[in-house]
């Protein structure tokens, strides 16, 4: 086991993941984006980081960021009743 979390997977399986979001950048597309976008960070995440999620998102033009509190990488699993909140806030926004 890569990491100790309630949602467990291979060391291999963890490897995979890290070296396709590392190969994964699409910095320059989605600065044109021209649709209401949301980001979704969690604050225990050990994976993304709030910090790194908006530094790396704050390039889309009138993005929102929402923070969810207590959750980690699977926040719909987590919190799934403050996930679908933020989501239906949003859209209820556009």
């Amino acid at each position: 086991q890569a990491v100790d979390y309630e949602f467990p997977q291979s060391t291999e399986a963890f490897q995979h993941q890290v070296e396709a979001i590392s190969n994964f950048n699409l910095t320059e597309s989605i600065s044109n984006l021209k649709i209401k976008t949301l980001a979704i960070a969690a604050e225990e995440d050990i994976i993304f980081s709030i910090e790194e999620i908006y530094s790396k998102l704050i390039i889309i033009p009138g993005i929102k960021f929402s923070f969810v509190e207590g959750a980690a990488h699977s926040i719909h699993i987590e919190k799934p009743k403050e996930f679908v909140k933020i989501i239906i806030d949003f859209l209820k926004m556009t």
